[in-house]
């Protein structure tokens, strides 16, 4: 009998950091009473507090330049109180329309552990498995799992690791082979995903969040 010459299928780890920027978004607050939106809030990463932020990849290549990936994502957004924002809507049942610190109504909003993302993403890889430099590009959807904390009318409600639904990512970047096992990659990463918090009163907060990611790190050939 002759010897098989498949190859063994081609899988892949990658361990990544970085950063990211979140574009402003309108923010939709819904209390007893209150039904108001902040619009343009602006939020910040804070990449290394109070914990890093990171990326790992885990896929396998079922053609020699298409591959199936999970990204695990876990990037924050930080609304600074004191920016100042356009509210409109109603607050406990009397209008408003006012230009105002956002801390004027919404104390604290924050997803810091975090706005992690759990994506399948198809890959495809511009040159061979052979090849020094590996050009990629990669899109699909994505499940978000958010950690975030929230203080209105003066009451705080932390939320831990709640899921709120579906979003979608898109990427592309490179891997420079060092070694037949060892390649470094770095990747541009667009994400849209649902930013939904609930408050102790039972009020519910919708945004959406979409950030652009820069990422760097190591991929190990499996």
């Amino acid at each position: 009998m002759m010897p098989s010459t498949d190859a063994p299928p081609e899988r892949f780890f990658a361990a990544l950091t970085g950063t990211s920027q979140t574009a402003s978004s309108d923010v939709r607050l819904r209390n007893p009473g209150t039904d108001a939106t902040f619009s343009k809030v602006r939020w910040g990463i804070r990449p290394q507090e109070p914990t890093p932020y990171y990326v790992v990849q885990y896929g396998q290549f079922f053609r020699p330049r298409l591959a199936l990936m999970v990204d695990l994502t876990h990037n924050k957004a930080i609304a600074d109180p004191f920016q100042r924002v356009a509210a409109s809507g109603t607050w406990k049942g009397t209008p408003i329309a006012t230009s105002t610190p956002l801390v004027s109504y919404l104390q604290k909003l924050r997803y810091t552990n975090g706005l992690n993302t759990l994506g399948l993403v198809a890959l495809y890889r511009g040159a061979g498995p052979e090849s020094r430099f590996q050009p990629t590009f990669g899109a699909g959807p994505h499940y978000a799992i958010l950690w975030s904390r929230n203080i209105v009318e003066g009451q705080e409600n932390k939320v831990h690791y709640r899921g709120v639904g579906f979003g979608w990512q898109a990427q592309a970047g490179f891997r420079y082979r060092l070694s037949p096992a060892l390649s470094l990659q770095a990747e541009v990463k667009y994400t849209d995903t649902p930013g939904q918090a609930v408050t102790a009163q039972d009020g519910r907060i919708d945004t959406r969040l979409r950030s652009v990611h820069e990422t760097f790190g190591l991929v190990w050939s499996l």
